[in-house]
């Protein structure tokens, strides 16, 4: 009977170590899912402040998408990246042609109509982005434990 206890309380001491593995892998999943959703809604309310017209203060907006985007190459790999990026090279376009404006900057009548029209291209994306820029994250997002990279 001696002899039996010994691998029994082996046994045991091994699932304990299973479940204390699980809980943590658990808990590393939804830390690292609750880093991505912030990162993602830091994005959707970027674009959202951006879609209704450049705010006055753009060092603030620019500070919020800086800060809340920080952590995002050791979260995703290249295509939010570069999304990310996209979305920065936009705001900062779209940033300067309404700096231009405040100011009067434009060189001529056709160089205000061109920028003005870039402008409005790039609000336009950020309108289209709100409504289909999830899917960028979406697998990184899902709920399936199966699927989350970690």
């Amino acid at each position: 009977m001696r002899a039996l206890l010994t691998p029994v309380v082996a046994l045991f001491g091994i699932y304990i170590a299973y479940l204390q593995y699980s809980v943590h892998r658990q808990k590393v999943r939804s830390e690292v899912y609750e880093r991505r959703a912030s990162v993602f809604r830091t994005v959707i309310l970027t674009m959202q402040r951006v879609a209704t017209g450049m705010p006055s203060d753009d060092e603030e907006l620019f500070d919020q998408f800086f800060s809340g985007t920080a952590e995002a190459p050791f979260l995703f790999e290249a295509d939010v990246i570069d999304y990310l990026e996209e979305i920065k090279k936009r705001l900062i376009e779209a940033s300067l042609i309404t700096m231009q404006q405040r100011d009067d900057g434009f060189e001529s009548e056709s160089d205000r109509k061109a920028k003005l029209a870039k402008r409005r291209e790039h609000l336009s994306w950020f309108r289209t982005q709100i409504r289909d820029g999830h899917r960028v994250f979406s697998r990184y997002l899902s709920l399936d434990m199966k699927q989350t990279t970690t």
